[in-house]
């Protein structure tokens, strides 16, 4: 690709990925009573990188093994897996949770 298609899909990425956790913060903060927000919010970003470092070490030898394309997509695979699984539930998709001040 251009770089330039590569500089604007950065950058519409970056901006998308602000947004989200502007959202993302917003909701905590109305979710948890103040004085358990900092321990939340750590259970929160150990969660979400916890799992960085085995995929650093399992992606140079699962490139080697099946090629980079390849290995990029597979990549792929569990993030989104996950985040469908996330969906799976009721509430979730509904919106019923939040409503309900049950979350």
């Amino acid at each position: 690709m251009p770089l330039w298609l590569i500089c604007a899909f950065s950058f519409t990425t970056g901006v998308l990925v602000e947004l989200m956790m502007v959202q993302w913060n917003v909701v905590m903060a109305r979710t948890f009573p103040a004085d358990r927000l900092a321990r939340v919010g750590s259970y929160d970003m150990l969660g979400s990188v916890v799992a960085t470092p085995f995929g650093a070490l399992l992606a140079g030898p699962l490139a080697a093994t099946i090629g980079i394309r390849p290995a990029q997509f597979a990549a792929v695979f569990p993030a989104v897996s996950v985040s469908v699984l996330a969906l799976a539930p009721k509430e979730v998709r509904t919106d019923v949770g939040w409503a309900a001040g049950h979350c």
